[in-house]
């Protein structure tokens, strides 16, 4: 299942990429995005038996995702937040994604993550360790989309050092039903 997610939300990446030049690019959000890919995309998973039952987990990062507005799908980078309560296995994570930058311009609103299940039996190899719910909605000059979707992540290092993952979702607009899909790279902070 792993492996089938992770291809369809390349497969869009790819083909829904292009350049991010432009008066709407946020070089923050993109800097921190490529920064954490380069150091976290290819450290290995944390082993989810072996994560703490107790105490919670802060991280801060990046998002880019393909979002459907305006009649095409254009990149959007954005801030992330996530918080993880390790003291319960389902519903322990909520944060936000905001401040999108890209496109033909910036949207305004935010997605908010909640829910949540963490699997301490999965195999990292092949599946995620964590899904959550995000939702919201985003909009720009009076046009208005609602998205609603799911993004499945894994811890990474020993110490849980990041979480990074794939997002995907249903974009409503007034007039048309679309799919959006992105990838997720967050750090652990301390409070």
């Amino acid at each position: 299942m792993r492996i089938l997610v992770f291809l369809a939300v390349i497969l869009c990446l790819n083909a829904c990429s292009g350049s991010r030049s432009g008066s709407g690019t946020d070089e923050n959000a993109t800097e921190v995005f490529e920064a954490l890919t380069e150091i976290y995309g290819s450290q290995d998973a944390s082993d989810p038996s072996r994560l703490p039952t107790s105490g919670t987990l802060n991280f801060d990062g990046a998002s880019a995702m393909n979002i459907p507005f305006g009649g095409t799908t254009q990149p959007y980078f954005a801030t992330a937040t996530l918080k993880v309560d390790l003291g319960v296995d389902s519903g322990g994570f909520s944060g936000k994604i905001d401040n999108f930058k890209g496109g033909d311009g910036d949207l305004d609103g935010a997605l908010t993550i909640s829910g949540g299940t963490i699997d301490r039996s999965a195999d990292p190899n092949l599946d995620y360790t964590f899904n959550a719910e995000f939702d919201g909605d985003l909009g720009r000059d009076g046009d208005e989309i609602a998205i609603d979707g799911m993004l499945w992540g894994e811890f990474v290092g020993r110490d849980q050092d990041a979480v990074r993952g794939v997002m995907t979702g249903t974009v409503t607009s007034a007039d048309a039903r679309d799919i959006m899909d992105g990838r997720f790279v967050l750090e652990q902070v301390t409070d």
